[in-house]
């Protein structure tokens, strides 16, 4: 019993820290901005053999559940889709060709198709964080059986 109300107190007093430095006990942020200064984190480097390196920072581990809000940048022009890329910033399109390079791009795989948001639709998803291992490209990210949060 003594071990059980030791545990609960633990468990309260990394939760009140958890809620003051805005992290979940899930081990990812509550804020977005800082989810995405997360995935910002992560690094795909090019090596000679042209294959990708990719690290990952300790807080984002591969299968654990996300919720993230960023702005849609659609892949497929269709009235109905469920894949599409979720960026931070507007400007940080991989397609717009700014010159400028670009910043974390999440692609995000939905359970069900959704209706055609438009361009830059800024919504908030839910998934499983999944990291991609694919060693021929720098993709480093994708939230799978993701659903729209309302």
């Amino acid at each position: 019993m003594q071990s059980v109300k030791r545990d609960l107190n633990w468990q309260i007093f990394v939760g009140f820290f958890a809620l003051i430095l805005g992290v979940s006990t899930h081990g990812h942020a509550e804020s977005p901005e800082m989810i995405w200064n997360e995935f910002s984190q992560a690094m795909s480097l090019e090596q000679s053999d042209f294959t990708w390196k990719k690290t990952y920072p300790a807080s984002l581990e591969d299968g654990m559940p996300l919720t993230v809000r960023g702005f849609v940048v659609p892949t497929q022009a269709q009235a109905y889709f469920d894949t599409f890329l979720l960026v931070n910033d507007p400007q940080d399109c991989p397609f717009c060709g700014n010159g400028e390079g670009y910043g974390p791009v999440l692609e995000v795989i939905l359970k069900r198709k959704i209706p055609e948001t438009g361009e830059f639709a800024q919504i908030t998803v839910e998934g499983q964080l999944e990291y991609v291992g694919d060693k021929y490209t720098s993709q480093l990210f994708r939230l799978t059986d993701a659903r729209v949060v309302k």
